[in-house]
């Protein structure tokens, strides 16, 4: 599977692309941060744990957990294979830069928003509502699961 960037090359022009943009996260600890926090993001998205995910990229949870707080960058090489993971751009990964849309790749998803098209203003604000809905209930299920988790950190302290 191939790895675009925002201009929609593969992954060797996401390399030119974002090594410029490495030396700067490397030294920002702000970037570093807002990196983590990306990171974070997604990987309880997928409801993956530091363990899983470290596991898939060769680390130990201890330096996937610097990764997620902004006290370490991965390499860019490990950056690949997180936008990959995720199927996100190397691009958002490192700046959240989210100027260019994703691809979609769920074919039958696909299939059905061509469908929806083609149905009446009426009933295309009606599957926008609903997709809302589940939209709105993912992310209050997220919140609840990042509470508990900081919760269940603030317990071990």
């Amino acid at each position: 599977m191939g790895l675009r960037n925002t201009s929609g090359s593969f992954a060797g022009d996401a390399l030119a692309s974002t090594s410029k943009a490495m030396p700067l996260i490397q030294k920002n600890q702000d970037l570093r941060a807002d990196f983590g926090k990306r990171l974070r993001t997604l990987r309880l998205q997928k409801e993956m744990s530091q363990k899983e995910l470290a596991s898939k990229l060769g680390l130990q949870p201890a330096q996937l957990n610097k990764y997620e707080s902004g006290l370490n960058a991965p390499p860019l090489e490990k950056i690949i294979e997180l936008a990959e993971i995720f199927d996100v751009t190397v691009d958002f990964l490192v700046t959240g830069d989210q100027a260019a849309p994703r691809p979609l790749h769920h074919l039958r998803l696909w299939d059905r928003f061509r469908a929806v098209q083609e149905l009446t203003h009426e009933d295309q604000e009606s599957v926008i509502k609903v997709l809302d809905a589940l939209i709105a209930q993912s992310q209050a299920a997220l919140h609840v699961r990042e509470r508990a988790q900081g919760e269940r950190r603030a317990r071990r302290r």
